[in-house]
């Protein structure tokens, strides 16, 4: 209990002796601004230069910020992912319908044409093939140098091929229409 009795003291102690030394620097600016010496007012006046304004035209511009957007705003997305390669019309253009706009670029789209175009044409010469020993071993069964059995064998291979053939351009069917939306159209009047 003394302890904090002391401690009160010298705190108490310390305020007493700071607060007239606080009260001194505070009004020791004020002191200082008073001059005892008045001032020498100079009674003539100075001269300034005097630049005598006339009515001129000026231009002037205000920023206001604003953006411009066209009453119909219609985004057009290709069907197929790929990278623009031709743009044919400029931003803010009017378009007709059927009007061609870009051209995208997609190295899968393009590759899997190449290979389905090979395809149908391995599979044609494979049919061509296929007849040649048809029309070959054809001859021979009707000379009864071979059975039957041996033309209907050579003959399926035919059938094979000409069925890998319908495969592939049909293959090549489903292929036409992606490979046909990298040209992208205008939709409608814009």
């Amino acid at each position: 209990m003394k302890y904090t009795i002391r401690r009160l003291c010298i705190f108490g102690n310390i305020k007493g002796r700071l607060l007239p030394i606080l009260k001194a620097i505070a009004l020791l600016p004020v002191l200082a601004s008073c001059d005892s010496k008045p001032e020498k007012k100079n009674s003539t006046p100075v001269a300034y230069q005097v630049l005598k304004l006339s009515p001129q035209q000026a231009d002037t511009y205000f920023d206001h910020p604003a953006t411009i957007q066209g009453q119909q705003i219609i985004e057009i997305r290709p069907k197929v992912d790929g990278f623009v390669q031709a743009i044919y019309v400029n931003e803010g253009a009017t378009v007709k319908k059927g009007q061609l706009l870009f051209k995208i670029s997609n190295p899968q789209y393009e590759q899997a044409m190449v290979t389905a175009n090979a395809a149908i044409r391995i599979a044609e010469a494979d049919v061509s093939t296929a007849k040649m020993n048809v029309e070959k071993v054809k001859p021979l069964v009707q000379k009864e140098i071979i059975t039957e059995y041996k033309l209907n064998l050579t003959n399926l291979p035919c059938s094979q091929s000409k069925l890998y053939w319908h495969k592939h351009a049909q293959h090549l069917q489903t292929q036409k229409p992606i490979w046909d939306t990298r040209y992208c159209e205008a939709p409608r009047m814009v």
